[in-house]
């Protein structure tokens, strides 16, 4: 705007040509297009970004969160972690010692002192091979009925001594 008024202070002194009066004029007014495509640019992008949700839809959560609100983005950041506890099930090895008398469909409660979790481990196989390194067999389990955030990797104790 500063070089248009310039222009025409010159223009109107006969201190400067018609050409360049014209070519700071039509700079001005593409200036102000420009202005108004972004003005009209940011307005699209407040829309998108307003209608814009996330969701999760499977049993999970997130974790190592990388980013935060206002944060910019580029399609190579990676954002978080997401695990998905559908198919999470319990691994429990049993001393040899301790009589193998498990059936599938059995249910035992399990706790997370930690974190004072708890819910019940619901059997789904028995795995009768002797680990021979830790003399133990295997029962895996399905959780049920969880009071709280169930993690992979995560410790629990399973109170197998009501069978």
């Amino acid at each position: 705007e500063l070089s248009l008024k310039r222009n025409l202070i010159l223009s109107s002194r006969q201190a400067n040509t018609k050409i360049a009066f014209e070519q700071a004029e039509s700079n001005f007014k593409n200036a102000q297009v420009a202005f108004k495509q972004a003005l009209a640019n940011q307005k699209i992008a407040q829309i998108n970004y307003d209608n814009t949700t996330l969701t999760a839809p499977f049993e999970g959560y997130l974790f190592g969160l990388t980013l935060w609100e206002g944060s910019f983005v580029s399609s190579t950041n990676i954002i978080s972690t997401i695990s998905s506890t559908k198919d999470l099930q319990i691994q429990i090895p049993v001393p040899q010692t301790v009589k193998n008398t498990f059936t599938i469909g059995d249910v035992f409660p399990f706790s997370n002192p930690e974190q004072n979790l708890k819910g019940l481990l619901k059997i789904t196989s028995v795995v009768p091979f002797v680990d021979m390194n830790t003399k133990s067999y295997i029962i895996y389990g399905v959780p049920t009925k969880i009071n709280g955030q169930l993690m992979s990797g995560q410790l629990v104790v399973a109170d197998l001594s009501k069978h």
